[in-house]
């Protein structure tokens, strides 16, 4: 019933009024955050947590009856005994640490509360913050909580933590529209799509557009979260038909392919990296059990990147080939996808492993049109093969690739001509039709 009533962040209304900040101007004061109802109600369901954690841990007796340790770092370590400590990038370590500790908590719940505190906790510390830097960082971790708090509610929505992201970037996109004008305009979309999934959780069509409107958004971890959401709850079919499935896959390994990407060329950007160091924290906090973790890029050394960067590309070739099976995906799809698989092994140095993959591949090629639209990538396909098969030194493959890619490219020759042939006629066509004129 609470978020049913939620006013939305466009309308301030009687619960939501925009904070002043006296005395400064928008320069130096940085955002001018409003107050939003769920603020309030997240710090009135929270009051009493800090003490709460403090009782359960202080007793050994009962921590040993438990069979439970205290956490490394508690929630007053972070903001003080009388709630008054200004959190700031040195509490990043020690968040990370609480989070990390409740996460392993068998109730979400529990983890849900602590998220709830650091919302509450945080907003008016954002607001009163003068330093720009400081008060984005303070509002991102807000937006971070905040959708994590989305990852453990039921069915993997919250409209509660939504309303106050949306709050969050409707201020800062009417306050600064040529920077963060399209992120308000994506999260406006975001905001929409969790109501009507708060209502009909299983409407899948709109969990996906929800899934790729927060893979636009950069917001790649919990883009991830609904794919696996949708993984977990899609009918299962034949393999090969399940083309649902696939799609998605190919959807999670571009994922892990464009994090991938980020640091390739030169030094990774300070937002680049933030966002890289979030997905890490949190995948290895919710799927390393599943699988590898993934390096942190602590310190952004290079040797320490390049460990990272190996790591995303080898879960993406991981998604990827869970597509190949899948025939109902469509050809075009599966090849860019074994591309994909065949240009990570080459980075990584294993041009063996590459060719394999890439002739497996190749039939798929046989059911995509001969045409100009399409020639170009199998001639760059092609290649690939040619380049894997001379580092792997295997003269066969490399000589039937080089044949394969010459046939093809007389045929792109052919149609562009033939195309510029018609392009021709029709320049002379139109020019005979002015002169009669």
């Amino acid at each position: 019933a609470m978020a049913e009533n939620r006013t939305p962040p466009s309308d301030p209304g009687p619960g939501a009024r925009p904070s002043q900040a006296r005395g400064r101007s928008p320069e130096v004061s940085g955002f001018r955050i409003r107050t939003m109802r769920v603020e309030s109600d997240f710090r009135r369901a929270t009051h009493r947590l800090d003490r709460s954690e403090r009782d359960n841990y202080s007793s050994m007796l009962w921590n040993a009856m438990r069979l439970e340790r205290k956490p490394k770092v508690a929630i007053r370590d972070v903001v003080g005994a009388n709630l008054d400590n200004a959190v700031d990038y040195v509490h990043e370590g020690s968040l990370k640490e609480t989070m990390d500790y409740y996460s392993r908590k068998s109730d979400p719940r529990e983890l849900i509360q602590v998220l709830r505190f650091y919302c509450a906790y945080l907003m008016p510390q954002a607001r009163r913050e003068p330093v720009p830097e400081k008060q984005l960082f303070l509002l991102f971790k807000v937006v971070d909580f905040a959708r994590t708090i989305v990852q453990h509610s039921s069915f993997a929505v919250n409209r509660d933590a939504e309303t106050l992201v949306w709050g969050i970037f409707y201020d800062m996109g009417m306050q600064r529209p040529q920077v963060f004008g399209r992120y308000m305009d994506t999260e406006r979309a975001i905001y929409n799509m969790m109501k009507r999934l708060q209502v009909a959780p299983l409407d899948h069509a709109t969990r996906l557009q929800l899934a790729e409107q927060m893979n636009r958004q950069t917001s790649y971890f919990d883009a991830l979260v609904q794919y696996q959401y949708l993984l977990e709850r899609f009918p299962h079919v034949h393999r090969e038909d399940d083309v649902r499935r696939g799609r998605v896959y190919i959807l999670i390994g571009d994922i892990f392919q464009g994090l991938s990407q980020y640091a390739e060329g030169g030094p990774i950007r300070y937002a680049d990296a933030r966002k890289m160091r979030n997905f890490i924290e949190r995948y290895n906090r919710s799927y390393a059990r599943r699988g590898r973790s993934l390096p942190p890029i602590a310190g952004g050394q290079e040797s320490q990147l390049k460990r990272t960067e190996r790591a995303l590309r080898a879960i993406a070739n991981e998604w990827y080939l869970q597509a190949m099976p899948v025939r109902a995906v469509g050809a075009k799809p599966i090849t860019e996808a074994v591309f994909r698989v065949g240009a990570n092994h080459m980075k990584d140095g294993q041009a063996k492993e590459a060719l394999k993959i890439l002739r497996e591949g190749y039939p798929y090629w046989l059911r995509v049109p001969d045409s100009a639209e399409f020639l170009p990538d199998r001639i760059e396909y092609l290649s690939l093969i040619v380049a894997a098969a001379v580092r792997s030194k295997q003269r066969g493959a490399a000589d039937w690739a080089n044949r394969e890619m010459r046939d093809h490219e007389s045929k792109l020759r052919e149609l562009q001509d033939y195309r510029n042939r018609v392009d021709s006629l029709r320049d002379t066509w139109q020019v005979g039709d002015e002169l009669e004129v």
